[in-house]
């Protein structure tokens, strides 16, 4: 059993069982709330059930897991001055699989910071599509070069690459070197390069395995980067799901600020996921940064949810979801929380924050 906070009233215990977290949880807390300290207590109470992937785009959160008391050697600590290869086209998934994951990465993207652009039009994926499946591209980079330089198309004999760049098929052309000014935007950038070049290093079986605690530090870099990569990180979680087995070792993935990496196309992954012995651990500081289907998806294939703080909007729907009052909801003060597990509401004090070493081990 995992305890999560000391009981305010006798609603219930605020335990949870150690199967149970294989249902996943989805955490929401307003800035101050204590959100960081109770994702902390969790990892902390979790650092022997398997193996552990923390995907931060702030930094605090991350900083403060590699702190906790744990071998040193389980720990690997990716930021902006450490970085691992996540490649996306090598890995194991198929040539297919790789060329719809980057569609859906990039199209993220666009809708994230550029919603009046254009994502991924159909022509572009068809073109996308039939250029990964034609020639094997070492990384992205060369992809964006195959797309905007003719003489590089000419050198694949393929019907459908034949006659690409005749003057009936303009608008093709042009889709191409518009893949290619959406991909240049991270190619180019010199933080993002060492992610998206070499040999894929995040191997998440090995992880399982080898109960490792990879800790994603994204705290230093730019918005877009942050969310790039951090999709790269979400989708290959999603590629890792599809090709485990019933019985695999577990794992547990804790994202801050979820909603700048997943979308709607995680409803199977979040409902299947336990099946494989993943533990889906999401936390936001409103609802309100998302689409209500998202919204949905998580707080329906979410066994554990708990709110430390939110503002009118999220209270009207987390009451709806667990039980509570929207009034009682609205109340809460800093580290003070309202949990449910699968439908029994319980108010907590949160712990404090654990022990923590003077400084996280030293990275290599």
């Amino acid at each position: 059993m995992i305890r999560l906070g000391y009981p305010k009233k006798s609603l219930g215990l605020p335990y949870i069982k150690e199967d149970d977290r294989f249902k996943h949880a989805f955490i929401l807390g307003s800035t101050g709330s204590g959100k960081t300290t109770f994702l902390t207590n969790l990892i902390s109470k979790e650092l022997d059930a398997g193996g552990i992937i923390v995907l931060d785009p702030s930094g605090d959160l991350a900083e403060k897991v590699a702190r906790l008391d744990f071998d040193p050697s389980r720990l690997v600590y990716v930021d902006r001055y450490h970085p691992i290869s996540l490649n996306p086209l090598k890995t194991a998934r198929t040539k297919a699989e790789q060329a719809n994951e980057l569609i859906e990465i990039i199209s993220t993207i666009v809708a994230t910071f550029s919603p009046g652009q254009m994502e991924f039009t159909v022509l572009m994926q068809h073109i996308m599509r039939n250029a990964i499946r034609v020639r094997e591209f070492e990384n992205i980079q060369e992809i964006g070069h195959f797309m905007e330089f003719p003489e590089e198309r000419k050198k694949i004999n393929d019907r459908f690459w034949f006659d690409f760049d005749s003057k009936i098929n303009r608008e093709k052309a042009d889709s191409a070197r518009r893949i290619n000014a959406r991909l240049s935007a991270f190619y180019e950038d010199e933080n993002i390069w060492p992610f998206v070049s070499g040999s894929n290093q995040f191997d998440i079986p090995g992880i399982a395995r080898d109960k490792k605690i990879v800790i994603f530090d994204l705290g230093s870099f730019d918005d877009h980067a942050t969310v790039f990569i951090g999709c790269l990180i979400t989708h290959q979680l999603k590629g890792y799901y599809l090709a485990a087995e019933r019985g695999t070792d577990p794992l547990l993935f804790y994202c801050d600020e979820f909603h700048q990496f997943f979308t709607r196309y995680f409803d199977r992954f979040l409902n299947e996921a336990r099946k494989y012995n993943l533990s889906i651990n999401l936390a936001t500081h409103s609802l309100d940064l998302m689409d209500r289907r998202l919204a949905q998806i998580v707080l329906t294939n979410c066994y554990l949810k708990v709110v430390l703080g939110c503002n009118a909007d999220d209270a009207k729907m987390m009451s709806k979801n667990m039980s509570i009052t929207e009034s009682d909801l609205m109340k809460l003060c800093s580290h003070e929380a309202y949990i449910s597990i699968g439908r029994n509401p319980t108010h907590i004090d949160c712990f404090p924050l654990p022990e923590l070493k003077e400084s996280k081990p030293e990275i290599e």
